[in-house]
């Protein structure tokens, strides 16, 4: 599942940068990352079914701009996210995944400790995948 997404989400986060994109209007900004996508091998048909309703979210960019990764200090930060409890309930997971997890490494130079550690950070493993649209999500970000 996670190396079947890259395709469509690897275009958005290799996107011009967040001064040059917030100058564009986000509907120029979505054509050229549409065009990027289906460029990069992304059928036609997915990118439209991805991108259909997409508009800049407001709540994702004000959540990005008021992370607690940014906000208190790393002991505080760390105290509060990163638990013996979650380190155990993610050993399993990691384990079960490493075949995953090692095809990205090897796809995207990218070691495996770094990825597990976001990954179960951000949403427990998996078991919280949120109320965001990621797609929108990612071409917000991007384009902010």
């Amino acid at each position: 599942m996670l190396l079947r997404r890259h395709a469509l989400i690897a275009p958005i986060l290799a996107l011009p940068t967040a001064a040059h994109a917030a100058k564009e209007e986000f509907g120029a900004f979505l054509k050229g990352v549409k065009a990027d996508a289906i460029k990069a091998g992304v059928r036609a048909a997915i990118v439209d079914q991805a991108f259909a309703g997409i508009a800049p979210n407001q709540e994702v960019i004000r959540k990005d701009r008021h992370q607690p990764e940014f906000t208190m200090t790393w002991a505080r930060y760390k105290a509060l996210v990163v638990s013996d409890t979650r380190i155990a309930n993610g050993r399993p997971i990691i384990a079960r995944e490493r075949p995953v997890l090692g095809r990205v490494r090897d796809r995207f130079g990218v070691d495996i400790a770094p990825i597990a550690g976001i990954w179960g950070i951000e949403s427990g493993f998996g078991a919280d995948t949120g109320k965001f649209r990621v797609i929108e999500a990612l071409a917000t970000l991007a384009w902010d």
